[in-house]
């Protein structure tokens, strides 16, 4: 078992920020009592730790969008463009044949853009996107290095 280092910050609000924080902490405990009937209270730490994940979620993504406009942009390319839209298809317990009526794309064509053995149209990924509910960008695509032999000769 690995102990996982951590470091403590202390952090000052004003006071309109941090009323508007306890009135989110007010807001989730009510329906999370109504709704799911749980203990687990939600408090100004939990509010403040997940904003810090949500806006570290969104640099880091931004930060691989631009690897991504960077392959996109450089014709010698050492990269293939991939998605991930099979895992995330599996992730929402989704069938190849409801994205497939969903989206109008043939059997064979969904099948194989799936298995990143096709890369869709700008058309058919927006429709695979939009029917697996337009996740993040930087979790349906990704980079994966070429693999290039050099023959050598004899």
């Amino acid at each position: 078992m690995t102990i996982e280092e951590k470091v403590t910050y202390t952090i000052t609000v004003n006071k309109e920020a941090s009323q508007e924080i306890e009135q989110l902490v007010n807001y989730l405990n009510v329906e999370s009592k109504y709704e799911y009937n749980e203990g687990n209270l939600t408090t100004a730490e939990d509010i403040i730790k997940a904003g810090l994940y949500k806006y570290l979620t969104i640099y880091n993504a931004t930060k691989d969008i631009k690897s991504i406009a960077g392959y996109l942009a450089n014709p010698g390319r050492d990269f293939t463009l991939k998605n991930r839209f099979d895992e995330v298809r599996k992730q929402k317990k989704m069938s190849q044949a409801n994205i497939q009526r969903e989206t109008g794309i043939s059997k064979s064509n969904l099948s194989e853009i799936l298995k990143n053995n096709h890369q869709p149209s700008l058309e058919n990924f927006l429709k695979i996107w939009f029917v697996l509910g337009c996740p993040p960008l930087v979790e349906v695509l990704y980079l994966e290095k070429n693999n290039r032999y050099i023959k050598r000769d004899s």
